[in-house]
């Protein structure tokens, strides 16, 4: 079974995906801070990384998905983090939607779309 990792603050969205990515057939980890998530991307191998960009930013700060993609990328798994954005983001982080735009999903999604993109992607790896 495939493991995969949601990270996002928003309790609720966070909950219902990972609920539905179980329901059908993942391995579905949580987290809802930057801190937590860095913990885990050091602590595990997913397949996936599903991560909301703009998690729990504050101004003057990178965006807390940023940080977890700079954790994944220092065990040379950046490629499997996924951004999850509802909106506009800070410079560092349109950089780096510009710089990967495949890896750039649009909030909201219908959880079935979701766990569509998800088999693409995996298929695609």
């Amino acid at each position: 079974m495939l493991r995969l990792l949601v990270i996002d603050d928003d309790d609720a969205l966070r909950d219902a995906v990972t609920r539905y990515l179980r329901r059908v057939g993942y391995e579905v980890e949580a987290r809802s801070s930057a801190a937590a998530a860095c913990r885990a991307v050091g602590d595990h191998d997913y397949a996936l990384i599903l991560c909301d960009l703009g998690l729990g930013s504050a101004p003057d700060t990178p965006p807390g998905g940023l940080i977890v993609y700079e954790a994944a990328r220092a065990r040379d798994i950046g490629e499997r983090v996924v951004f999850l954005t509802g909106g506009a983001s800070e410079p560092a982080g349109q950089a780096l939607l510009d710089a990967h735009p495949d890896r750039v999903w649009h909030k909201p999604l219908r959880l079935t779309e979701l766990a569509a993109r998800v088999e693409r992607r995996l298929r695609r790896e």
